[in-house]
């Protein structure tokens, strides 16, 4: 099973965004991003659904289907 961070990062490679533009459009430090991608860092709820937004994506697509 896919963690988020491996979900987040296929997510952003797959629309074709650098870190450092992602970033830009998420309002998050490029530090932060990094960090997400690595599971150095854990997105709270409301930071989450930032990210989900940025992306433009399904909720299922970063954290995965539920069994």
């Amino acid at each position: 099973m896919k963690t988020f961070a491996q979900n987040f990062k296929d997510a952003r490679v797959k629309r074709d965004h650098s870190q450092a533009a992602f970033a830009i459009r998420s309002k998050f430090p490029q530090s932060h991003i990094s960090d997400f991608e690595t599971g150095r860092r854990t997105p709270t709820l409301k930071n989450l659904h930032r990210l989900r937004a940025a992306l433009g994506c399904a909720w299922e697509e970063l954290l995965g289907k539920p069994k």
